[in-house]
């Protein structure tokens, strides 16, 4: 079901209710650290939800003009909706409306800056690359099946020739960018391994749409999300597809919580489960069908990806219950825990509190500094907990945090917990 931002303003009485308390900015358990990247980048309250939600009354009652300096002060933001998380105003019945609709706030505002063409003029060669090519990598869609040739010998299902129960969706960045190819490999392998019957889509596969839709550009996301449920369809009614399967968190998240925007979409989706692979071997590990065997011996700790936790947070209209059992929290450590050798330590701030890894928000394009400033802090945190790596199930996290870790000259890498499970079996 579509929101509708303008009727859930006006009904809990938003952006005025905020009351600039602060909260938004620092956990409330553990060590109350500030879980806000552009306020940790930059230090003024501007860049928080506190001192967005007052310039967005400002711009709403006329008090304040639309310009390029409102409009970076937006922009400067991962939606990563920590600050939403933190949130505590709430009415008589505890219902608390920012929490609930926070992030979806500021990325309804970043729709309103793409109409009033104050957009970041750095993302316009990304748009203009999903307009041509349907990837925001200014790839061709030749290159997109690139990672493939990795399995000439024992070739990935084509689902436009062939049948199978689950289509493996690969997503842009493991397509396109050459340090995450090896998460489309091991998601491969992992799935030979383990016998299940799937197939790519090859050059059918187009970008989910996620960036374009943090940046804005609406009309873009719709277009591609479309094109994506026809074929989704397409490949349940005609060739046995039952469960999509993708390894991007950003992927899995536009997929679950974007995609009921489109008109039309669950009947485009019936009769078809969309699972993030982490969540889907779960599941089978839970059944008994399968356990990591080889040792893995390193010390690691886990960032929880924004798109797998807290993006997917359900609210109960009208209390103050909050549902996280959408959330990928617990099934990415019970595999990661269940692999002989590996010494788990977590991170300060964990689960609904976790740090942005700093590249959502169409920031690693339009503010890369602040991106890589963002993800050097993890590793500062991964290296405090003497990890020799991070592991995550993001492919986004994957490149802003290993770019952190050379940035910062400190051989912490970040693995894909796929790539952990490839080598375990």
């Amino acid at each position: 079901m579509k929101l509708d931002i303008e009727k859930i303003l006006k009904e809990n009485n938003l952006p005025e209710r905020c009351i600039g308390c602060g909260t938004c900015r620092t956990q409330h358990e553990g060590n109350r650290e500030i879980v806000c990247p552009s306020f940790l980048d930059r230090s003024f309250l501007d860049y928080t939800l506190q001192g967005r939600m007052q310039v967005y009354r400002a711009l709403r009652n006329g008090e304040l003009e639309w310009d390029e300096d409102v409009a970076e002060m937006f922009s400067y933001c991962t939606l990563c909706g920590a600050c939403a998380e933190q949130c505590y105003l709430n009415d008589e019945d505890a219902w608390k409306p920012i929490r609930a609709y926070g992030a979806e706030i500021l990325q309804h505002i970043r729709f309103e800056l793409q109409d009033k063409n104050l957009g970041p003029e750095s993302g316009e060669v990304l748009i203009k690359s999903m307009r041509n090519n349907d990837n925001p990598y200014t790839g061709s869609r030749k290159m997109r099946t690139r990672w493939t040739k990795e399995f000439k010998d024992t070739p990935v299902k084509n689902l436009n020739k062939e049948d199978a129960e689950v289509l493996y969706y690969a997503g842009c960045t493991p397509a396109y960018n050459s340090n995450n190819r090896c998460i489309a490999v091991s998601t491969v392998n992992v799935l030979n391994k383990l016998g299940i019957d799937f197939g790519y889509l090859y050059d059918k596969e187009v970008c989910c749409g996620s960036t374009v839709r943090r940046m804005g550009v609406e009309n873009e996301f719709q277009r591609v999300a479309k094109k994506s449920l026809e074929t989704f369809k397409d490949m349940h009614e005609n060739h046995g597809v039952n469960t999509i399967v993708t390894a991007c968190a950003g992927c899995f998240r536009c997929f679950n919580k974007d995609y009921p925007d489109v008109e039309g979409y669950e009947d485009y989706i019936d009769g078809i489960r969309v699972m993030h692979l982490i969540d889907f071997l779960h599941e089978k590990y839970k059944a008994g069908e399968w356990e990591p065997e080889r040792e893995v011996n390193m010390r690691v700790t886990y960032h929880d990806p924004c798109h797998t936790g807290r993006h997917l947070h359900r609210y109960k209209e009208g209390t103050g219950d909050e549902d996280q059992s959408y959330s990928l929290y617990d099934q990415p450590r019970e595999l990661l825990s269940a692999i002989p050798g590996i010494d788990f330590v977590e991170f300060e701030r964990i689960r609904r509190d976790s740090l942005c890894c700093g590249a959502g928000g169409g920031v690693k394009t339009d503010y890369p500094d602040f991106a890589v400033n963002t993800s050097k802090r993890r590793v500062d945190e991964a290296e405090e907990k003497n990890a020799e790596a991070i592991v995550s199930i993001c492919p986004f996290c994957h490149t802003n945090l290993n770019d952190g870790a050379r940035a910062a000259n400190k051989n912490i890498p970040t693995l894909d917990l796929v790539q952990l499970l490839d080598r375990a079996l």
